[in-house]
């Protein structure tokens, strides 16, 4: 009798189920296709009331083949199986759903996030913000992550300093600005020091007030107040140089001169390697065929200097000059200096006059080695006095 009761029901729930296409369980009148009430809703009952998912480990997860999407289970062990395949999210005991390829895991309260735990990551990851920004704060403190369609930007900000610090093992590279302050770029610590480069044919631009002050060209050359300079240092304005005391003499110093067609300016160089503009000398050159000498090399570069008689002076002890060929007078000394084979030579002489005996006598002849590289050679001067004493000259071209 029981068995046949049994059937009936079982005939007649089939028949519902059947016409309304949902079940209830603990419900005659169910809302879903499943519906699950609890058989005592409220009250202190112990009876356990919920829903019981097939509970499996992780290799069994991992072995199911043709699996219907929104498949429930719960996994309550990772101690078999691996985490690959469609189990490569299974990395701990809890709820998942089959999204048509993997095993998704179902998030609770207490699973790890990033407010709560530290954790690894397992793949790229993207967060698309739109127009939103990401913000890390700490009272007024804050480091932000911004974007627009055109800007990405990333803040620190705070009460009396924002700052990005940079370090690789001890070398330390901080950038930080203080409130009311001058901006700070530093290095510190181990740090071997600082670089500014580019990595392509680009300059680098130093500006002030939204313009441009200083340019380093892609070849090396330095711009200040121009962005194209021509020469390793170019500037379109006034400079000023300091003084210094010179330590070991004129020798610790060099000439510096301008060309008047470019505006280069550049040391001075000569082929002795001498670059003081003006220097002075005195040749005492004894012991000569009476009172001439009709040629004395200096073996100063005519290339490299100037070379100009300053003054003279002739001496025989206590003989005197005297007239050659019975003159009764002679003409005033004659001391020159000339280009012979690339040097400077000295010439001088009482031209008609000759020492009384014969004896030799010592010129000193004083004079100045000036660097060409100040001297301008300019257009000879040539004027006819028409037989007259007097007379004057136009101002020399280049002048």
């Amino acid at each position: 009798m029981k068995k046949f009761i049994l059937t009936i029901v079982l005939v007649s729930s089939a028949f519902l189920i059947k016409a309304k296409a949902q079940v209830g369980i603990n419900t005659s009148t169910p809302s879903a296709t499943l519906d699950v009430t609890a058989k005592n809703a409220t009250g202190s009952s112990s009876n356990v009331d919920g829903l019981l998912v097939p509970r499996i480990d992780r290799q069994r997860a991992q072995s199911m083949t043709s699996i219907p999407t929104s498949t429930l289970i719960y996994v309550n062990s990772i101690a078999t199986g691996t985490q690959t395949g469609i189990a490569a999210n299974i990395d701990a005991a809890g709820y998942y759903s089959f999204d048509g390829s993997n095993w998704v895991k179902i998030n609770t309260g207490s699973d790890v996030n990033i407010y709560n735990s530290n954790g690894t990551l397992t793949g790229n990851r993207t967060v698309t913000t739109g127009t939103n920004f990401l913000r890390f704060s700490n009272g007024s403190s804050i480091v932000g992550v911004s974007n627009t369609a055109t800007e990405g930007r990333l803040t620190a900000t705070g009460s009396s300093r924002g700052s990005l610090g940079l370090a690789a093992g001890t070398s330390n590279l901080d950038i930080y600005q203080d409130s009311g302050s001058t901006a700070n770029i530093t290095t510190s610590n181990s740090s071997a020091g600082m670089s500014i480069a580019t990595l392509n044919a680009t300059p680098i631009n130093i500006s002030t007030n939204n313009t441009s002050r200083m340019t380093v060209t892609s070849t090396g050359n330095v711009g200040i107040g121009t962005a194209s300079p021509s020469a390793q240092l170019q500037t379109t304005g006034n400079m000023i140089l300091g003084t210094a005391a010179s330590t070991n003499g004129a020798t610790g110093y060099s000439t510096l001169v301008r060309d008047n067609t470019t505006g280069e300016v550049r040391v001075a160089t000569s082929s002795t390697g001498n670059t003081t503009p003006i220097n002075y000398i005195t040749y005492t050159i004894s012991n000569v065929s009476q009172d001439w000498i009709s040629d004395f090399n200096t073996n100063v570069s005519a290339t490299g200097y100037t070379l100009a008689v300053v003054g003279s002076n002739f001496s025989i002890g206590a003989n005197h000059l005297t007239t050659n060929g019975g003159n009764l007078d002679f003409e005033p000394q004659n001391v020159s200096a000339f280009q012979s084979g690339g040097t400077w030579h000295l010439t001088a002489d009482f031209p008609n006059a000759g020492t009384t005996g014969g004896v030799n006598g010592t010129w000193t002849i004083n004079c100045l080695i000036i660097n060409n590289s100040i001297v301008k050679t300019l257009t000879p001067v040539g004027v006819n006095l028409g037989g007259g004493t007097t007379g004057s000259a136009a101002t020399p071209g280049g002048l």
